[in-house]
């Protein structure tokens, strides 16, 4: 059996999540499922970008009076310092995989994170109705001219507009429902693969607009119409106007960071905002400027436009662009916060699709073709005067821990042991020596060591190298595999020979893991029977037999663990502290560092010997021996640059077998000190409690 390691987990002393306050929807996006790239983040903000209320913003301001180029400049600057929050808060996203409600719990608290979570929901909700209700009036407005002019376009005073326009926002609605109902893997999709049509299409208007007018020159000829004085009052209010436009997306940007590869990805592809926005801003003020000279009017909206300019190819390619960009940016921008908050504020019954559907629906509760009816409310209602909400929330974002401030999360601070950064040498048993004349010497190491560390290495156990080397390879070669051809092994069944999540590679390593396999279950006899000596201080008799023959006859579980290198190794464990069931487990690692024990309340890490057996004390043995050896807690620590490969044998008596503590251990001066066990007394303890640690051990507990 095999594992992938590491854990993301923030408190890794717990197994189990607790259901008020985490789903899989919000637990962290484990490495695997990270699959933006650079490109993807790039595509995304493409996606964003390319929309009617974008296509605007430069020709709005030149109407106010502004040159060409200071409306765009105005707008890039507006985005290159929007690019500041949009990185730090998309840090965090990146770097533990969670989501904005996850992020603002570290700032606002568990409960307090609601507030900033659902203010913008509220937010999302309210304009995922108004941009669905543009994407349907652009279908409405590109429909033959003969079905607009039928009964069904009437206006229906009850509904507050007519039924073929409120049945062409249905379809844009439920053709946005398709999309998320795919999660965020199938945003991803629509971001990525429509981003390259939506640049066409642009580049198309464009080059349309330039061949019609004869150039730009009407455009370039605009002077300002502004004095110094004029243009400066008018350029700060305009450029926070501007970093307002996406305000709300730097609150939330986790929600899409949390599945970047990298830092370098998310930071590469937001940066190409500023670009983006200035680039479509142009787009928009050269065709607005083209119309005059083309049409002898300004047309600025771009629907109206398509709709001049007419034709069967220019309709369809006007319904496929304007969809596009309508899906890409409303999606993105509208549902994924919501569907998160309401995810945040009861995990046990949302889930993403949950919560994307109940967002829809509140787009079309909050009728939005009556908030578009007036100015007023639109503005003042839905408007960019949320800018000031957005920016308080913004303001205390950044001083979670671990973004500005030095302290970090670390999930040694919930440790209750303090953590030493040095190496410890376990005792060291010479399984050969055991055959010589310094067998008391040895017994005795070995007693020591299990009493005191509950750990020791075993070297010149027998086993031949090429037999070790083998499933260090074996295990290699499964864990280079595709991560496709990995997944056909995995399994909950535990009665599975082979199974992944769960092992190497069924078909062409069976052979060398069935020969390791058998070598080290010999081997754990073997130093049983050691054990069991130094245990009585004597040697053993032919009453031990049964006991020598329930060891051979016991239960046998191989783990391969594989621990992929971790940017950032203080923040995450590959195994957490816990304790091993059986009786004695028979280790064999690599040569990177990784494995840690408790000892005298503080963590150390063992050195690797090549070739040798880590062997560490179970709670079964704990037990038996009556608390004579001790089980101890270890864990394991992942590296910032290597990969570590560990290989468990497990041993333990039969499944069948009740354990005990040892009759020749039990006197008046050493009474009895624990209850008896077995598996299924183990099955009913963790199928009724959290296991934590050691608890299990502790409940067999008499004195």
């Amino acid at each position: 059996m095999a594992s992938n390691q590491p854990r993301i987990n923030p408190k890794v002393d717990e197994f189990e999540p607790v259901s008020t306050l985490t789903n899989d929807d919000l637990k962290p996006v484990p490495p695997n499922q990270r699959t933006f790239s650079w490109w993807e983040m790039a595509s995304l903000w493409i996606g964003l970008v390319v929309g009617v209320p974008s296509y605007y913003l430069a020709g709005s301001l030149v109407d106010l009076g502004m040159a060409w180029w200071q409306g765009i400049a105005t707008v890039v600057a507006a985005n290159i310092i929007l690019l500041v929050p949009l990185v730090l808060t998309g840090d965090p996203g990146t770097r533990y995989g969670i989501s904005f409600p996850v992020l603002a719990r570290s700032s606002f608290g568990i409960r307090g994170a609601h507030i900033p979570a659902l203010l913008r929901a509220l937010v999302g909700c309210g304009w995922y109705g108004i941009e669905t209700w543009i994407g349907g009036e652009a279908i409405f407005i590109l429909l033959p001219k003969f079905i607009k002019e039928s009964s069904w376009s009437q206006f229906w005073p009850w509904l507050g507009t007519s039924p073929l326009e409120f049945a062409c926002f249905i379809v844009f609605w439920v053709a946005q429902l398709t999309v998320v109902w795919k999660g965020m893997e199938g945003i991803r999709q629509l971001e990525k693969y429509s981003a390259p049509i939506l640049i066409t299409l642009t580049a198309c208007l464009l080059a349309w607009a330039y061949v019609n007018a004869g150039g730009f020159g009407h455009m370039l000829a605009l002077s300002s119409r502004l004095s110094s004085s004029e243009f400066w009052a008018l350029f700060f209010p305009s450029l926070t106007a501007n970093i307002s436009f996406w305000a709300t997306l730097a609150l939330n940007i986790p929600d899409f960071t949390r599945y970047a590869k990298s830092q370098t990805d998310q930071i590469i592809g937001q940066a190409g905002l500023p670009i983006f926005m200035g680039a479509f801003t142009f787009v928009g003020l050269a065709v607005t400027s083209s119309t005059t000279v083309i049409f002898g009017r300004v047309i600025s909206s771009p629907i109206q436009l398509l709709e001049q300019i007419g034709g069967f190819i220019t309709m369809i390619l006007a319904i496929i662009g304007i969809s596009l960009a309508t899906l890409t940016t409303n999606i993105a921008a509208n549902v994924v916060a919501p569907a998160n908050a309401l995810v945040s504020l009861s995990p046990s019954k949302f889930t993403f699709r949950r919560g994307a559907l109940l967002t829809a629906l509140l787009g079309i509760v909050f009728q939005p073709w009556r908030l578009l009816q007036s100015s007023e409310s639109f503005v003042y209602t839905w408007g960019y005067n949320l800018a000031a909400l957005a920016a308080l929330i913004i303001g205390i974002l950044p001083v979670i821990p671990g973004l500005l401030q030095k302290e970090r999360p670390n999930t040694t601070q919930a440790e209750p042991s303090e953590v030493c950064r040095e190496n410890i040498k376990l005792p060291i048993v010479d399984f050969a020596e055991l055959q010589g004349s310094n067998r008391p010497q040895v017994l005795k190491s070995l007693a020591d060591a299990c009493k005191q560390y509950g750990f020791f290495q075993l070297v010149n156990h027998g086993i031949p190298s090429d037999v070790i080397s083998g499933m260090i390879d074996a295990a290699k070669r499964f864990f280079e595999l595709p991560y496709e051809e990995r997944s056909k092994y995995m399994s909950t069944d535990m009665k599975a020979l082979v199974r992944y999540g769960t092992s190497f590679n069924q078909n062409k390593d069976n052979e060398i893991g069935g020969c390791y396999a058998t070598e080290t279950k010999y081997l754990f006899v073997m130093v049983m029977e050691v054990i069991l000596e130094s245990l009585l201080g004597s040697n053993k008799t032919g009453e031990d037999d049964e006991i020598m023959k329930d060891f051979q006859d016991g239960s046998q579980l191989m783990v391969v663990n594989f621990f992929p290198p971790c940017p950032e190794p203080d923040l995450t464990l590959g195994m957490p502290p816990h304790s091993d069931y059986g009786f004695l487990t028979l280790l064999l690692q690599d040569e990177v560092e990784g494995l840690q024990i408790q000892y005298k309340e503080k963590w150390f890490t063992v050195e690797p010997i090549p070739n040798a057996f880590v062997v560490n004390i179970g709670d079964h043995l704990e037990i038996f021996s009556n608390g004579k050896y001790k089980s101890v807690l270890h864990r394991v620590k992942v590296n910032s640059e290597k990969s570590r490969i560990s290989v468990a044998t497990l041993h333990s008596l039969p499944f069948r077998c009740m354990v005990r503590p040892w009759s020749k251990l039990i006197d008046e001066a050493n009474p009895r000190r624990y209850k008896d066990t077995n598996f299924a007394t183990f099955l009913n303890y963790i199928s009724s409690q959290e296991p934590k640690k050691k608890e299990f051990l502790e409940s067999r507990k008499l004195i």
